[in-house]
């Protein structure tokens, strides 16, 4: 209790958890509607440098940060591009 370093990392770790998740399934479900790829790469490389940047934006600097806002619009990036892809695979 009190140690912010932990409390940083410890945040940081947690908010990973609750983005990547559902990114990978997200790529797992691309991969299997048969999605090319390229596009699963894609969405993998964009999440896996946003979880990046935005951890380190989390572990370097306390407030608001560059690294967590390129970080967290990486994400969502890569989660609205799998899903548009996920719904484009359906329907065709």
């Amino acid at each position: 209790g009190g140690n912010a370093d932990l409390m940083a990392a410890s945040r940081a770790f947690g908010n990973l958890v609750e983005y990547a998740t559902p990114g990978m399934i997200a790529m797992l479900l691309l991969a299997a509607v048969g999605a090319p790829a390229w596009m699963v790469h894609g969405v993998g490389a964009t999440l896996l440098i946003g979880r990046i940047c935005h951890a380190l934006g989390l572990l370097f600097q306390t407030g608001p940060s560059l690294g967590r806002v390129v970080g967290m619009l990486l994400t969502w990036v890569a989660l609205l591009t799998a899903a548009v892809g996920l719904i484009a695979f359906a329907v065709v």
